[in-house]
């Protein structure tokens, strides 16, 4: 598509202006993915359509609606002002479509993102049981660090969020969803185990803070909740930044660091024993590593039914599951 700084001012638009959803859905694509190429694909046509739907667009509303940033397209204000409404009229024609007894050929796919510890221990079993209950429902899984999903949320290309990091954005709905504890684990085998058995009270974190770690990458809301618990030792030893809980953990049960993850990534490895758990003195330590899983939603988000559904399954999932929250 033409760059916006060569277009010719657009006319406001008249009473009689007309735009058609292929357009919006074009329009929409392009504004979550930032590249028509790919918004074409996504949506089964060609680039040369796509463009010419987003220009189409541009005319009828008498607006710019994107600008060139390299190899991406950002939205202008003009596209951003127009962005919630637009989604909106294409998840309400998909609505109405539904209610027309079309419900199985047009079943939305609902798009839920989920920061790593949550997608890998809690949301196979929440998607397979509520498929019980909407066995028509059709998903997409993101899984990724809080950073991540956070931005995923933001552009549209998230209907509902499960994260477990600190959400500043005042924008966002936030709930909580469910409690959650980190500990500190370390092979059986590990020299801190080695040199001493564990005290009665626990290691001091000011010993923690002399081992070698491998903790979880920035932008991960364990990495954040454990460097608040050890926020009094800045220069900590961190020899490994992974972004996989399965692979964090593997590496620490064949090696000597020490690693930090939800109870519920390692409570397997406990009770087989290649993992061991590595008492905590320090109360605080221990509050700071007690966190929230949170439930978010942006509001600009138009709600259909099968978010609706969903949204009103996962609050009830957790509250009638005592077992998941140990």
């Amino acid at each position: 598509m033409p760059d916006s700084s060569t277009r010719p001012a657009f006319a406001a638009p008249t009473s009689r202006t007309r735009f058609s959803l292929r357009q919006l859905e074009a329009f929409c694509a392009v504004a979550r993915l930032a590249n028509a190429s790919q918004a074409a694909a996504e949506i089964g046509r060609t680039p040369s359509a796509v463009s010419m739907a987003l220009r189409d667009l541009e005319q009828a509303l008498g607006v710019s609606l994107f600008e060139r940033r390299g190899r991406t397209l950002a939205l202008t204000a003009g596209g951003a002002q127009i962005r919630a409404q637009a989604q909106e009229l294409l998840d309400r024609a998909t609505e109405l479509q539904q209610s027309l007894g079309r419900s199985e050929q047009h079943q939305p796919a609902l798009a839920i993102g989920a920061t790593r510890t949550i997608g890998v221990t809690l949301m196979p079993e929440l998607l397979n049981d509520y498929r019980e209950t909407a066995p028509l429902a059709r998903f997409t899984l993101t899984v990724a660090n809080t950073e991540e999903i956070l931005a995923g949320l933001a552009r549209y290309a998230i209907d509902i969020a499960f994260v477990e990091g600190t959400v500043a954005d005042p924008s966002l709905h936030s709930e909580i969803w469910l409690r959650d504890e980190l500990c500190v684990f370390a092979r059986p085998s590990h020299p801190l185990l080695a040199a001493q058995p564990a005290p009665a009270r626990g290691f001091s974190m000011a010993r923690l803070a002399e081992c070698a770690w491998a903790l979880r990458e920035p932008g991960s809301g364990t990495r954040e909740a454990f460097l608040r618990a050890m926020e009094d030792y800045s220069e900590l030893d961190v020899r490994a930044e992974i972004s996989d809980n399965e692979a964090l953990r593997r590496l620490v049960q064949r090696s000597d660091w020490l690693g930090c993850l939800s109870r519920r990534s390692v409570e397997e490895s406990f009770r087989a024993g290649t993992l061991t758990e590595i008492p905590l003195a320090s109360v605080a330590a221990r509050r700071a590593l007690s966190r929230s899983f949170r439930l978010l939603l942006n509001p600009q988000r138009f709600r259909n039914a099968g978010t609706r559904q969903f949204l009103a399954y996962a609050r009830r999932w957790v509250r009638t599951a005592a077992d998941r929250t140990g």
